[in-house]
This record gives structure tokens, sequence and C-alpha cells, in this order.
């Protein structure tokens, strides 16, 4: 929710790095797939996946 609230400063943005969900951890999380189509939406694509866990992850995405 804070990603989609900040859409005016994520034009400036080149990279981010979040931790990613595929379980709903708690109430309304969205999920990893959902999270990945938005940021390509937003002209971010996935760089680097990195799931040491069964529930959830890191993903770096860059802007292309």
């Amino acid at each position: 929710s804070v990603l989609k609230a900040s859409t005016k400063i994520l034009k400036t943005v080149k990279a981010i790095y979040t931790e990613v969900s595929f379980i709903e951890t708690y109430e309304g999380v969205p999920l990893y797939p959902e999270v990945k189509s938005w940021m390509q939406s937003m002209g971010f694509r996935v760089a680097f996946e990195e799931f040491k866990w069964k529930d959830m992850g890191n993903v770096f995405f860059v802007k292309d």
C-alpha cells in the first residue's frame, strides 16, 4: 500500500529491494504475484529473486 500511494516518487526511483510473501502472513498483505505484476506495470522488472523460505523471500526490482 505504501508503494501504491507513492506513484509520483516512484517515477524517480531506479531500484527497489523488498520482501515479498507467498502466503497471507497478515490480513490484506499483497502476495508476490500481485506485487510483481504491479511493479511491472510501473516499469520495473525483476533483477534478482531470493527465496530462502517457503512462505516469503526478497526481490530486487529495477526500472527498465
